[in-house]
């Protein structure tokens, strides 16, 4: 994925710049060639942003798919004690995302990491309240609140560690809100009115806030004081906004800037270096001799091998499907 940024950015920023150059030095281009180039230049971005687009969907996929059977436990562990052989503790579970999920290599542009973490919490806090969600009455209770609420604050303290403190806050808001009712002392909150709930937990709908305080354990004598008001009493029966969907985050956004190929800046990886010299996508400029002839130019040379391997890409594409 972090070459194919690369490349993507060369050819969509860079190339255009080369080919400018290129038309102004040498007067013998013809158009069909350069016509050529433009075409093999479309097709290519093109490619590079499904291989981008494919390459981020997948790695969320397979740290979801590891990550969805084991979160609901942290809903149960105890911070506060050792726990059984049986169960995982809130710190194992911070070392599991560490190792799994939220350690990105430092190759990836930092915009790409910091939405792929993005997301990866965005995941979490859904995957946890809508498990939070669907537990059994009795479950609602201070003593467990107050648990949840210690180990989710072991996590957030190791993603502000790993700075990624406020893209957790962010993401994982509804959570969090989800938690502090619960973890609120059983005296305060039972003298706490419905509209005081509403302000002090904005992140929760109508829905989720009715629907905790209802299976609240053990509970209220006074349950008007809970009662939605009547701004709120329609949408707090609407059961269907209870659980987080995992469709409303935003789609992934290429960077504008901060790469690392760019025109007119050295080469200074050696490796780079000779792979570009072989590919001959780094052409000297300037060039005392240039080509005569628009064909035998490396810039030409290159783009009629991109666009061969397009085509290859594109059939194994329809053979796939």
């Amino acid at each position: 994925m972090s070459n194919s940024l690369e490349l993507l950015q060369f050819i969509q920023y860079q190339l255009p710049l080369i080919l400018d150059w290129r038309s102004r030095k040498d007067q013998g281009w013809l158009e069909d060639p350069l016509s050529c180039i433009h075409s093999a230049r479309d097709e290519t971005m093109a490619v590079l942003e499904e291989v981008i687009m494919l390459a981020f969907q997948q790695c969320v996929y397979y740290i979801t798919k590891f990550l969805y059977p084991i979160l609901p436990g942290l809903l149960d562990c105890n911070p506060f004690r050792k726990s059984s052989d049986h169960q995982v503790t809130t710190g194992e579970y911070s070392r599991i995302f560490s190792n799994n999920g939220l350690q990105v290599p430092g190759e990836l542009h930092p915009d790409i990491s910091s939405q792929l973490i993005g997301y990866l919490f965005y995941f979490i806090n859904a995957s946890l309240i809508n498990s939070l969600m669907e537990r059994e009455p009795g479950f609602y209770q201070w003593s467990r609140g107050v648990r949840m609420r210690a180990g989710l604050d072991l996590i957030l303290d190791w993603a502000h560690a790993a700075g990624q403190g406020e893209t957790a806050l962010e993401q994982m808001h509804t959570l969090s809100s989800a938690v502090n009712l619960l973890a609120t002392p059983r005296k305060n909150l039972l003298k706490t009115p419905w509209k005081s709930l509403r302000s002090l937990h904005p992140a929760l709908s109508p829905a989720q806030l009715n629907h905790l305080l209802t299976l609240y354990s053990p509970a209220s004598p006074c349950r008007h004081t809970w009662t939605p008001s009547v701004q709120d009493e329609a949408a707090a029966k609407r059961t269907a906004d209870i659980l987080e969907s995992f469709d409303t985050h935003h789609p992934l956004v290429l960077p504008a800037g901060g790469y690392q190929f760019q025109l007119r800046r050295a080469v200074t990886d050696s490796a780079l270096r000779e792979e570009l010299d072989k590919a001959q996508l780094c052409p000297h400029f300037p060039n005392p001799h240039p080509p005569i002839s628009p064909t035998s130019s490396p810039l030409f040379f290159t783009f009629t091998w991109v666009k061969r391997f397009t085509m290859h890409y594109s059939l194994l594409t329809e053979l796939e499907k």
